[in-house]
């Protein structure tokens, strides 16, 4: 390029640009007008804060990026340039942070090609993960905090850690809401909920084999009108429905889980996911999820995390 006038109208095709040859471009990119498919996989990582390919992305139109190839910095590169990215430019499963899916879920599904997915990690906080702009297939695994998943319109899997990683540290069994627990809510046929096979309980020694299975027992709990109802509340209900003695304990080829929707009173509404360990009542060492939606055995996955 070094005999090209500045003046003149290039448009280079980087498709198939190999990080070498990235580099003659970004010496020659004052002359250049536009860069059609820069693939941004192969861009060295090292100058994802250099001035020089700010100005490369500037003159990008449908850029590709394969997820594959890619690196944390080459991802936090394809978020803010996401503008420059084609429609389907995006293959392979793309690795986000909570952070950067909130800043381009609106625009994300019609980037990914087909048969391409999202893999979502959470923060040691409570994430708010929206995939309901989404049609793609996605696996979300969330750390520790009280986090909302709104599922979207793809298969999702929904990675669920111990107990204590599905609340936040102001959870407490008075809470008349759902709002310091996690919260999965759309939850559709095809979804999956995956229980680590990590141990589960305060010692209990309770590890899920990968053949586990699910058992899901539905019930309804009635609040009288004035009842402001707590998570305690519902303890106590599933406790009474079955003796204190006589909760169905999980084993490491059951997991025993319950499902109860509350109705009326003044407090808790929606149904709970109690997920029982190892010991028969149901008891603040259990997983507590809020969720909405249909969630059957056929809903959960047991992998190890």
């Amino acid at each position: 390029m070094e005999k090209i006038s500045v003046d003149a109208n290039v448009t280079v095709d980087a498709a198939g640009l190999t990080s070498s040859r990235s580099e003659a471009l970004v010496q020659h990119i004052a002359k250049v007008d536009q860069i059609k498919n820069l693939p941004i996989h192969y861009l060295d990582e090292n100058w994802a804060n250099d001035e020089v390919v700010n100005t490369l992305f500037s003159k990008a139109v449908d850029a590709k990026y394969m997820s594959e190839g890619g690196s944390a910095k080459k991802t936090a590169l394809l978020v803010s340039n996401f503008s420059k990215v084609a429609d389907g430019g995006i293959t392979g499963a793309l690795s986000l942070t909570t952070a950067q899916l909130s800043e381009i879920k609106l625009t994300l599904d019609a980037k990914l090609a087909t048969g391409a997915s999202v893999v979502v990690s959470g923060s040691v906080g409570s994430d708010d993960v929206d995939l309901r702009a989404l049609t793609h297939n996605t696996k979300v695994n969330l750390g520790a905090g009280a986090d909302l998943v709104h599922a979207g319109g793809g298969k999702d899997v929904i990675d669920i850690g111990l107990f204590a990683q599905t609340r936040s540290d102001a959870f407490s069994l008075a809470d008349t809401t759902f709002t310091n627990i996690d919260q999965y809510l759309g939850i559709s046929a095809g979804d999956v909920l995956n229980i680590s096979r990590t141990t589960y309980g305060s010692g209990l020694g309770l590890v899920f084999n990968s053949d586990a299975q699910a058992s899901v027992k539905a019930l309804t709990y009635t609040a009288s009108t004035d009842q402001k109802v707590n998570i305690q509340d519902v303890f106590d209900f599933l406790n009474s429905q079955f003796g204190v003695d006589k909760t169905e304990a999980s084993t490491s080829m059951l997991a025993k889980l319950y499902a109860v929707t509350v109705e009326g009173g003044t407090g808790s509404s929606g149904t709970l996911l109690v997920l029982n360990d190892d010991a028969a009542p149901i008891d603040n060492k259990d997983v507590i999820i809020g969720i909405s939606g249909t969630v059957n055995e056929q809903s959960f996955s047991f992998t190890s995390l």
